[in-house]
């Protein structure tokens, strides 16, 4: 005979499910076998090999080279850049200083050094390198121009003799300075492009420049 009973509003339950609570032997709601929900969040346990954190994640397979990830270092004040923003940001270092000198590292430097080794290092020495380019031209072209204003003057001020020795001259050095100019810009592509390539692979790199920033 099945009890009712209209004032308490329940038929045939069991006492102990009257309240909304089902046993043991049910799933309770927002309960999954093998993890959690809280609060609409679910944990199930990390992927292995791979974690999520801050809005990007972060692979084992991702190349370590001479940069590996600081895993400890996301806590601190200032998130560090995920390895793929790294290699991203270090190859724009290398590839915009070939298109806009110092600028570009310039200010990628600025603003990541703080969050990135690699960022730090290859800003640097980007930097010093387009400093270097720098003053080379500023030097070369004083001497570019000097050479060739010079050149065409005893052309056309000073006696035959004298004036023809001289004028070979600066036309000389001035051949050497063009061939000069191009050399150190076919220079700047290979090694802004092995900058990049050594960015990408995580790798240090340096080049041959003055050391303006340490």
């Amino acid at each position: 005979m099945t009890e009712q009973h209209g004032h308490h509003g329940w038929q045939g339950q069991d006492p102990e499910q009257s309240g909304g609570y089902q046993p043991s032997g049910h799933p309770h709601p927002g309960y999954q076998q093998g993890g959690y929900q809280h609060g609409g969040y679910q944990h199930s346990g990390y992927p292995q090999g791979d974690y999520q954190h801050g809005g990007y994640q972060h692979s084992s397979s991702a190349p370590t080279g001479d940069y590996p990830f600081n895993e400890a270092a996301r806590y601190a004040d200032e998130q560090p850049l995920s390895p793929s923003e790294e290699q991203g940001w270090g190859v724009g270092i290398h590839l915009g200083g070939l298109f806009f000198s110092f600028i570009v590292p310039l200010v990628i430097w600025l603003i990541f050094r703080r969050r990135s080794r690699l960022i730090d290092d290859h800003g640097k020495t980007a930097l010093n390198w387009e400093l270097t380019l720098v003053g080379v031209y500023v030097v070369g072209s004083i001497l570019f121009f000097i050479s060739y204003f010079g050149m065409f003057a005893f052309i056309l001020g000073a006696d035959p003799g004298a004036g023809g020795v001289v004028a070979g001259g600066m036309a000389l050095v001035w051949m050497m300075l063009l061939l000069a100019f191009m050399a150190v810009m076919t220079i700047n592509v290979v090694l802004s492009i092995l900058g990049s390539v050594a960015a990408y692979r995580r790798k240090k790199f340096k080049y041959w420049a003055i050391p303006f920033i340490r």
